[in-house]
């Protein structure tokens, strides 16, 4: 069991050895959201890196940027770590006033460079989470064998993706998260259990 930020709960299992079905629970996931991990800041004349004011997703999860005006270009860059401790980054273009989603979960954010502004003095650009919650282990499949919202069987299943790098495994729940019900997943991995609680 990992103790994530205020009150959530991250489990998994394994049962075989040489890989086998993950059991994963996230405690009410919070709701999508615009501007969680970073509120509205100013853009200047020139790019800076944002290392302040950043408040941590509740799981490994996706996450999000948004402008405040049509126009509004450029790459934003976060960097964090992934739910094995690494390292990773992810860009993600501006596209006006739109949200645009990441696909890589991100455990933690420690650095996010933003770009120069469009319009002088009147451009912000805010981070936040969506749906994608990270798994802990690399889904044999896009697919998952159950999932449940507070112990309800999901008649439609979430959309699993699997990647050969952790931080791209995903699930995307049917039913959006609210920070109200808990989510549970069963899925297939071919990864092997080291040890107790760790997957290779």
């Amino acid at each position: 069991m990992i103790i994530k930020n205020k009150y959530a709960q991250f489990i998994g299992y394994l049962f075989s050895g040489m890989g086998g079905m993950v059991v994963q629970k996230f405690t009410a996931p919070d709701a999508d959201a615009a501007d969680v991990v970073l509120g509205a800041t100013a853009l200047t004349a020139a790019a800076q890196t944002i290392t302040t004011g950043i408040t941590q997703p509740d799981f490994p999860r996706g996450l999000s940027i948004q402008g405040n005006a049509g126009g509004n270009a450029g790459d934003v860059v976060i960097t964090g770590q992934n739910i094995r401790g690494k390292v990773i980054t992810e860009t993600i273009s501006l596209n006006g006033a739109s949200e645009v989603q990441g696909s890589k979960a991100f455990a933690l954010v420690t650095s996010i460079l933003v770009p120069a502004e469009t319009h002088a003095g009147t451009d912000t650009i805010a981070v936040g989470i969506n749906d994608k919650l990270g798994l802990q282990s690399i889904p044999a499949v896009t697919a998952c064998v159950a999932a449940y919202q507070d112990n309800t069987l999901e008649s439609t299943l979430p959309t699993v993706t699997t990647h050969a790098t952790i931080e791209s495994c995903t699930a995307d729940p049917n039913t959006a998260c609210d920070a109200s019900k808990d989510f549970l997943l069963v899925y297939p991995t071919r990864e092997r259990a080291t040890t107790k609680g760790v997957t290779s």
